[in-house]
């Protein structure tokens, strides 16, 4: 071995270890940065530019994530994946490294509308025998319910309040009133708090073990800020809800907990892989992993974080800017990165 060649796995030693760095790091951060900010509403549930600020991390750190996925992710995956074919000398009829991040985002679409169907189905079926025993109880027969016109309202004698005034809060509670104007019986089923933490439990383990394989300082450092901005936003949706949903402090401190724990265990996962994984068979799972991971942050990136804040028209004039931002910086880190490459390059020549 040259002196060269001992330099060079010196300085891949030394790199590997500040990856390293960087992961533990990163894992004791989103540990308690997430349970910082699922319990923050329990203190200050009132706040009322809470949201506004929540919408702008959350717009910056999509644009994170946007320019992330297509200027590191997709060009690293496909590079890995055809690094592996040259290597096994295999051909493939289809784009491979493409086709398992399409697969990546359906797998999170599929599981999250799982989670969502559970949920409403056995909510909406509790919810309503409480709720419709309830009112018959009280208006003696005289039920309101959800389909009810208002010509059968007026055959029965029962004033019932026009929709534009029905606000959300009647809508929850789904129950009548004892007073002239009942409520309609209208169907808003409430989130069950033990799927929601379920479904991004699933989701953040995939995320995480997308992290936990990723060998680049640049790209790494980007997509953990980026999660631990997303995971801080969806820790204070959790704590809101945990708040209204009227959870015990301790509950929702193992809620939080929960929620916490699940991307560092997807890192370390990706960790043990790479530890017990050597020659093409490690190129093959970090790259499927990376591919699978790159279609869940496609998901995660349009479905949960760009279309809903960009669906509510309210501070467009701020959000637009604070996505762009957060490419731009994604951006010219590449550039800067790229630039020292070349440095080195010419330094060494």
């Amino acid at each position: 071995m040259s002196i060269y060649d001992e330099i060079g796995a010196l300085e891949e030693g030394d790199a590997q270890e500040h990856i390293l760095t960087i992961k533990c790091v990163g894992i004791l951060a989103m540990l308690g940065l997430t349970m910082l900010f699922s319990l923050i509403p329990y203190k200050t549930y009132s706040c009322e530019h809470r949201q506004r600020l929540i919408s702008f991390a959350n717009c910056f750190g999509g644009g994170v994530l946007f320019g992330t996925i297509f200027l590191h992710l997709i060009p690293e995956v496909s590079e890995q994946m055809n690094t592996y074919l040259e290597k096994t000398k295999k051909t493939m009829p289809i784009p491979l490294a493409e086709t398992i991040e399409v697969l990546g985002f359906c797998l999170i679409l599929f599981l999250e509308t799982l989670f969502d169907e559970l949920s409403v189905r056995r909510l909406k079926h509790r919810i309503f025998a409480d709720d419709c025993e309830k009112c018959e109880k009280e208006h003696n027969d005289l039920h309101v319910v959800e389909n009810i016109s208002a010509e059968e309202c007026n055959q029965k004698a029962i004033p019932i309040a026009p929709q534009d005034e029905i606000t959300p809060a009647d809508k929850t509670s789904m129950i009548g009133t004892t007073g002239t104007t009942p409520k309609v019986c209208a169907v808003e089923p409430r989130y069950n708090i033990d799927i929601l933490i379920a479904s991004l439990f699933v989701h953040s383990v995939f995320e995480g073990g997308a992290v936990g394989v990723e060998k680049h300082t640049q790209p790494l450092l980007a997509l953990m800020g980026a999660i631990m901005i997303h995971k801080c936003a969806i820790a204070l949706t959790i704590g809101s809800r945990l708040v209204t949903q009227e959870i015990s402090f301790k509950k929702g401190c193992l809620y939080a907990a929960v929620f916490a724990v699940a991307t560092p265990i997807g890192i370390v996962v990706g960790l043990a892989v790479e530890a017990k994984l050597t020659g093409s068979t490690l190129l093959l799972v970090t790259a499927v992993i990376q591919a699978l991971g790159t279609g869940i942050f496609l998901y995660i990136t349009f479905a949960e974080i760009l279309f809903p804040e960009l669906k509510n028209k309210v501070d467009m004039k701020f959000k637009i800017p604070s996505i762009c931002l957060g490419i731009l910086v994604i951006g010219l880190s590449c550039l800067l990165h790229e630039m020292g490459h070349d440095h080195d390059a010419h330094h060494h020549d």
